[in-house]
């Protein structure tokens, strides 16, 4: 995993890094945005992350309501991206639009995000982490259960409520988003 300028990166403008907690996706984002020149950047975004408790806070424990949030918030800072790109800086960012789904539908969210799908900014070069290319697993694996909001501390987590692994969506339809 090592960092290394090259001609595929230079003329990648819009990346972007989705993954697990714990896998190093901000180190990462930092330091390509480092060493390539770039801007570093993640949802939900700077502009929003002042009132983020408020707002998620405000959602109350509505799944769906949280989901479209985040989701409305990966498009702005997509075209945000995008629009940085388009004018010749490499931008990085992680926590895209993989990373809403995923913690939609670990969250038990059942609506349909396919028909967003065509109006969020294609980046122009995707990657998802699932293990940190640095660590050891059990080294992951203590970076992610050492940070506060592993134990519970975390202002998004703690009004979110805990993730829930859902295999079947038709048992949340059935429950209703909450």
């Amino acid at each position: 995993c090592r960092i290394r300028q090259n001609k595929e990166i230079r003329r990648l403008m819009f990346v972007t890094i989705d993954g697990l907690d714990g896998v190093g996706k901000t180190t990462l984002t930092k330091n390509l945005a480092r060493y390539h020149g770039g801007i570093a950047t993640d949802t939900p975004g700077v502009a929003l992350r002042p009132v983020l408790n408020s707002v998620l806070a405000g959602l109350g424990e509505h799944q769906t309501a949280r989901c479209l949030f985040y989701a409305a918030s990966v498009l702005v800072a997509g075209h945000n991206a995008r629009a940085l790109a388009d004018a010749g800086q490499f931008v990085i960012m992680h926590r895209y639009w993989l990373s809403t789904i995923a913690y939609a539908r670990a969250r038990g969210v059942s609506v349909d995000l396919s028909a967003l799908e065509s109006i969020v900014p294609v980046p122009d070069k995707s990657r998802v982490n699932f293990q940190s290319c640095r660590d050891e697993p059990r080294v992951a694996q203590g970076r992610f259960t050492n940070r506060p909001y592993a134990l519970g501390h975390d202002p998004v987590e703690a009004t979110c409520g805990p993730l829930q692994h859902r295999t079947d969506t038709s048992s949340a339809r059935a429950q209703g988003d909450s």
